[in-house]
């Protein structure tokens, strides 16, 4: 029988929420707008919704299982869980934590932690116990991490800083994890899902390994919250490795401030002009049918403006519609003529999350832990090729120092083709060099696109972009679904996600 097109499509798009499909699933696009096309004309429109809900539940599954498998490859010690219907839920649940409890926390190997607990015992067992309560715990804890740093002083090389300082960064390290946990909680999450997902006490007042361990292998009794005590240990000390081994490496934070700095006064000196700067006032109209992106006029030009701080024309005020962002921007001359560029350098916090979305086990093989921005003034082309070229020839200009060059300025498509997150309507130029030491990453963009990744309500939105990763790659591995009940790719709470930070973001 020959396909119809319903009649009501126009009240309500039978198409998906676009916000579901954070990767672009061409294939799955494909197949949802020909079953849209092919719809039997004796279907009902539930029907017809229906088939559609099921075919996304396909989708979604195949999704979470390519990236399981992705991440797995990566981060063995990462639990996956998968509901095995044929048992009851409370031994399912049991079943898990047993697992939990007795699986590696750093390594993946079962005799590895065992290892560990049994040099932790020692290392209590040895601490004379006729001393006062408080200085017994502290002794207790230093002994701990003293058998650990011993443990893990040849993988890490950790004679190279010492105990006193090597013990700090695991502290720092792991203070630095529940810090990142209460920001995405803060920053995604409307307080009833925050408290839904936020972990017990006991975890969050951990501040050592030891303590961590000591969690993940003890019994907290029978309550939903008291069972996922050791998960959530697990969790917390697996990120802290990993933030550990940060810290340790070329990517500490004192160490990229250092290479920053350098940087900057490096394009000081033989990029710009290294006297000359000014501070604007930028005033930019947004478009609330269009994701509150800077609007367009007809012709393709941007409703954007920017004025020098003493023009009458800078004091203006923000509404739903118009946007103020005052920046500090450097002089490029070209021929006598002065380009103007806002720089912006950023270090990449929770490094765990590159990490993931990337499947990279190591700091250094993340190559834009370290961020440049440069934004042109003024929507050229030619001043874009202009700046670029001049970097190259100052900061990069030694072969194999620069890679994944990628610009959209002249074709389709998002920035980073490889990056399945990227957004199709966010235009620049980008790449990875060699400095300092380590690698950076540089965007150059114009204002427009700027204001877009600061404001804009859709995919090129940076704030929307952490979310849309996240939704695919963190929180299944922090929250599972089987332990929270939040379903990560379930339609409905992914757009739940994004009106929330849309009512977050809602310029006023």
């Amino acid at each position: 029988m020959a396909p119809k097109k319903h009649d009501c499509e126009c009240k309500e798009p039978l198409a998906p929420s676009p916000f579901f499909y954070s990767s672009r699933d061409a294939k799955t696009l494909a197949r949802l707008q020909q079953l849209i096309r092919e719809v039997p004309q004796e279907m009902t429109r539930e029907e017809c919704l229906a088939l559609i809900e099921d075919e996304i539940k396909k989708a979604a599954d195949r999704l979470r299982r390519e990236q399981e498998q992705k991440v797995l490859s990566t981060f063995p010690n990462l639990l996956c869980f998968n509901d095995d219907y044929s048992i009851e839920p409370w031994i399912n649940l049991w079943y898990r934590v047993h697992y939990i409890r007795h699986n590696s926390v750093l390594v993946g190997e079962l005799k590895r932690f065992r290892g560990m607990r049994n040099a932790l015992k020692e290392a209590k067992a040895a601490v004379p116990q006729d001393m006062p309560k408080a200085e017994y715990a502290e002794a207790v804890s230093e002994a701990q991490d003293k058998a650990l740093y011993d443990l893990y002083n040849e993988k890490y090389s950790l004679d190279n800083i010492g105990f006193e300082e090597a013990r700090a960064l695991m502290h720092t390290a792991i203070s630095n994890i529940h810090t990142h946990l209460n920001k995405i909680l803060q920053e995604f999450f409307t307080i009833n899902r925050r408290n839904q997902l936020e972990f017990d006490d006991k975890v969050l007042t951990a501040r050592s390994m030891p303590q961590l361990i000591e969690l993940m292998s003890g019994k907290h009794g029978t309550g939903i919250i008291s069972r996922r005590i050791p998960f959530e240990a697990r969790i917390v000390a697996v990120l802290a490795q990993l933030e550990f081994e940060s810290l340790i490496g070329t990517h500490n934070p004192d160490t990229l401030y250092r290479i920053r700095t350098d940087l900057i006064n490096h394009l000081e000196k033989d990029v710009f002009e290294e006297s000359e700067s000014a501070s604007v006032v930028v005033v930019a109209k947004l478009d609330p049918d269009n994701h509150y992106r800077v609007k367009q006029h007809e012709d393709g030009t941007y409703d954007i403006d920017w004025f020098y701080e003493d023009d009458p024309k800078a004091n203006q005020h923000t509404s739903e519609t118009v946007y103020i962002e005052c920046l500090n921007v450097r002089i490029m001359k070209k021929n006598g003529h002065a380009i103007l560029i806002h720089s912006k350098t950023r270090p990449k916090d929770r490094i765990f999350a590159k990490q993931l979305r990337k499947n990279q086990r190591k700091p250094e093989q993340v190559t834009d832990l370290s961020g440049l921005t440069m934004v042109l003034l003024n929507n050229n082309l030619i001043d874009e090729e202009f700046l670029a070229n001049r970097l190259r020839a100052t900061v990069v200009n030694c072969p194999g120092l620069v890679s994944a060059q990628q610009s959209n300025a002249k074709r389709a498509g998002a920035i980073d083709e490889g990056n399945p997150f990227s957004s199709d309507t966010r235009r620049g130029e980008k790449y990875e060099f060699f400095w300092g030491g380590i690698w950076h990453e540089l965007q150059i963009l114009a204002l427009p696109d700027f204001i877009n990744s600061r404001i804009a309500h859709a995919q090129d939105g940076h704030p929307f972009y952490k979310l849309v990763t996240y939704l695919d790659t963190l929180f299944p591995w922090i929250w599972p679904t089987q332990m929270y009940g939040m379903d990560w790719f379930d339609p409905k709470i992914r757009d739940m996600l994004w009106r929330y930070k849309c009512s977050t973001l809602q310029p006023a």
